[in-house]
């Protein structure tokens, strides 16, 4: 079954190609940038992104030499910014410790500050051809259905079974266009949803196909329980300013930008007053929310116009900057649709 396996997904990648953009170079900076940005993200989201970064940070140093916030604005909409600030301090260790050189092997690559396993096998196949095999939520996927297996990738063990039978059908040899093949497979053909099941030709040997079990395998992720978080933001303007403070604590949205704002669901009159601001009667935004990967993020945004206002942990910036600030999402989301004018 394995032979049939590999030779019918080979023939599928012949006959379906997607071309990725790093495989004229196989640049291990390009992989490794495109396999982040993908992270929590759909492929054809995360392209315009790659482009963007490839454009302006072309080679690793650059990227290193960059700012927090000239990175943060490339990023702006995307998300998941502790990837780009692991991104930035990754490519400041490979420039300053490794003198440019990007990390050969699997065993290296993997320790490197937010590279997981997925991401370190993809490196270290399609950038070195490396025999080492890849198991993302697309080959998680094409595995659980043609084999039969009834379990999520979410515990250790089970996630370790999956990764041992990837291994297994790895192609010695073979592994970049192995790996490219059944991660073409599994996002093109293998769907989620609605799966090209009748005109498929590993049909035959799928175990979901021949029991009728397509549509429940792999069972679903078990989700974890959301905290619900409460703030109420608001922007001072000034004229054609706006007073901003970047987010330094090691909590959400660390690094980007926001106004004046309180955590909690009722209006604390006290905190409003100790930033010397009166926000009776302001007009507030019904709840907006957002939902981060175990929280539940609501907010209430507001603007109040403040002549003298002024905070030694806040500087403004013209309006016309904004574009180019990052915000969290539910508040860039708001600016588009508000604007301050």
């Amino acid at each position: 079954m394995f032979k049939t396996f590999q030779d019918n997904l080979l023939a599928f990648y012949q006959s379906f190609p997607i071309e990725k953009p790093w495989q004229a170079d196989r640049d291990p900076y390009k992989i490794w940038l495109l396999e982040v940005l993908s992270q929590q993200t759909r492929m054809e989201q995360a392209l315009p992104y790659y482009r963007r970064l490839v454009d302006r940070f072309p080679k690793i140093e650059l990227l290193a030499d960059a700012s927090e916030d000239d990175l943060f604005a490339l990023w702006k909409g995307l998300g998941y910014y502790s990837r780009a600030r692991n991104l930035h301090n990754t490519a400041k260790y490979i420039t300053s410790e490794r003198e440019g050189q990007f990390p050969r092997t699997y065993a290296d690559i993997i320790k490197l500050n937010g590279v997981g396993p997925y991401t370190a096998s993809a490196i270290a196949s399609f950038a070195f051809r490396e025999d080492v095999a890849v198991l993302d939520g697309n080959v998680h996927r094409v595995l659980s259905r043609v084999f039969g297996i009834a379990k999520t990738i979410q515990r250790g063990q089970d996630k370790d079974e999956f990764q041992n039978l990837a291994n297994k059908l790895l192609i010695k040899g073979q592994s970049d266009i192995y790996n490219q093949a059944i991660m073409n497979f599994g996002s093109t053909h293998c769907k989620p949803q609605n799966p090209n099941c009748g005109d498929c030709n590993i049909s035959e040997i799928c175990y979901a196909y021949q029991n009728e079990k397509v549509g429940v395998l792999p069972p679903p992720k078990l989700r974890p329980i959301l905290r619900d978080r409460y703030f109420h933001f608001v922007f001072v303007k000034s004229k054609d300013n706006i007073y901003l403070r970047k987010r330094m604590e090691k909590d959400i949205w660390q690094g980007l930008y926001e106004g004046v704002v309180q955590e909690n669901k009722d209006l604390d009159v006290d905190f409003w007053q100790t930033q010397k601001l009166d926000i009776a009667g302001l007009l507030w935004s019904p709840w907006l929310k957002q939902v981060l990967s175990h929280q539940r993020i609501w907010m209430k945004i507001a603007i109040i116009e403040s002549e003298n206002w002024s905070s030694t942990n806040f500087q403004a910036f013209h309006t016309s900057e904004l574009k180019n600030i990052a915000f969290p999402r539910v508040v860039s989301k708001w600016i588009e649709a508000h604007g301050f004018d």
